[in-house]
């Protein structure tokens, strides 16, 4: 349907997934988080000698081009996350529980601003 659409793994998730499995106080979580999160090849490589092989053949088996920001092929804006709806429902939290017409005013201000 979208032919030049690329797939892309949630780094949120794997984080996630890596607290699971390994536990937030063995840093590898952060570890992977800074990776993905890196913009050249050679921080992506200096942050992944870092991290523990049974971890690194987890998210090796995904696919660097998934996870990793320096190795995906597509656009992404300089975003790691594109639920978009995660971005309204964040944006519209002040107005949550508001009756219907104020909660039209705030999303009305929010994008005059």
């Amino acid at each position: 349907m979208f032919p030049q659409a690329h797939h892309r793994a949630s780094l949120v998730h794997i984080r996630r997934n890596d607290k699971g499995r390994y536990g937030k106080k063995s840093g590898l979580p952060a570890l992977v988080w800074q990776a993905g999160n890196t913009f050249r090849l050679k921080d992506f490589n200096n942050v992944c000698e870092t991290i523990s092989m049974g971890c690194w053949n987890f998210i090796e088996e995904m696919g660097l081009a998934n996870w990793s920001r320096v190795h995906f092929t597509g656009e992404r804006y300089n975003l790691m996350s594109s639920n978009i709806a995660e971005s309204l429902n964040n944006a519209l939290l002040p107005a949550r529980g508001s009756p219907v017409v104020a909660l039209l005013e705030f999303i009305m201000k929010m994008l005059a601003r």
